[in-house]
């Protein structure tokens, strides 16, 4: 049976090392604890796999190679996704919606398209804008009406929730 590890994580202000804090919202932080509980899940799998490949004589040495390799990749993966969970820190919801910043989730005319997202310390999914990426960096401290371009786009702030 393949030992899968609680996860843990410090939240605290803390410093932890050299390792530099990331603020992320709630459900990024969710989401990202998801990712690292799915790769354990998925690696207990190919472990699984490989035993069973292991035992049983007639699996071509192709396919046992193939687990391996994929073992390998998603252990990299694991390690990353780990680090990031490391770096992270939730960070309350902005309680002002008058400007951009952390946590504030948008919607906005992007050169035609009305898009939404929430401006996040990392990004994890396509409903997420990392804060350090160029569009957010544009947005921060950027209010409702204001209206700019990014990219050669028109870009209008319709509204901060």
């Amino acid at each position: 049976m393949y030992y899968k590890p609680t996860l843990k994580t410090n939240n605290t202000n803390q410093d932890s090392g050299s390792m530099k804090k990331i603020g992320v919202t709630r459900k990024t932080h969710e989401l990202l604890l998801k990712t690292v509980q799915d790769n354990y899940d998925e690696l207990a799998a190919i472990h699984e796999e490989i035993r069973k490949a292991s035992s049983d004589t007639s699996v071509r040495v192709n396919h046992h190679a193939t687990e391996l390799e994929r073992e390998r990749s998603l252990q990299i993966i694991l390690y990353h996704n780990k680090q990031k969970l490391k770096k992270s820190i939730v960070v309350p919801r902005p309680k002002s919606k008058n400007s951009i910043q952390l946590g504030s989730q948008v919607k906005l005319n992007f050169a035609g398209k009305i898009v939404e997202f929430i401006i996040d310390g990392m990004s994890l999914s396509k409903d997420i804008c990392s804060l350090s990426s160029p569009l957010g960096r544009v947005l921060t401290g950027k209010k409702v009406g204001d209206a700019l371009v990014f990219k050669e786009q028109n870009v209008e702030i319709l509204a901060i929730t």
